[in-house]
């Protein structure tokens, strides 16, 4: 395994954002498009949280809006 670095350098460091109102399964479209495991929420041009595939969000309904569990 490498560093930190060495990951970044091959996946790049581009951050990905959907807004609040996109649904669940927007948001594992675009992590799944991306090859990403997180992406961050945004509402109003702030970040309201970061959404993964695991942990609480595991449990939602795909067809949820994001903003039910901000």
């Amino acid at each position: 395994m490498g560093t930190v670095h060495d990951i970044l350098a091959r996946k790049g460091s581009q951050v990905f954002t959907v807004p609040a109102g996109a649904s669940v399964l927007d948001a594992a479209r675009v992590m799944n498009e991306h090859k990403i495991g997180a992406l961050l929420v945004e509402l109003d041009g702030r970040t309201v949280e970061v959404f993964a595939g695991r942990g609480r969000h595991a449990g939602l309904e795909l067809g949820g809006a994001l903003e039910e569990i901000l």
